[in-house]
């Protein structure tokens, strides 16, 4: 995987790093239901908002103290489910 991120960093010419974020306002998480909380544990600053792209995650999973949220794909929305921004 580091290989793929090192080539797409490369192509792009943005930074990665698969230890540490830059200090953002905001953080999407886009990663396997099950490494939500870890990627949410380093979110370094308390006053982001950080959202992750799982249907069926809860925001709850972020580990960490800042602005938690999700995004929901049109299907969740479409099937009613309850938004919860904040």
């Amino acid at each position: 995987m580091k290989k793929a991120l090192h080539e797409i960093s490369e192509k792009l010419k943005i930074p990665y790093s698969t230890e540490f974020l830059e200090k953002s306002d905001l953080y999407i998480i886009a990663v396997k239901d099950d490494a939500i909380s870890e990627v949410s544990k380093l979110i370094p600053n308390k006053n982001s908002l950080v959202a992750h792209t799982s249907g069926s995650t809860s925001k709850n999973t972020h580990i960490g103290n800042y602005r938690k949220s999700k995004f929901l794909s049109l299907a969740n929305l479409l099937q009613g489910e309850e938004i919860g921004l904040f």
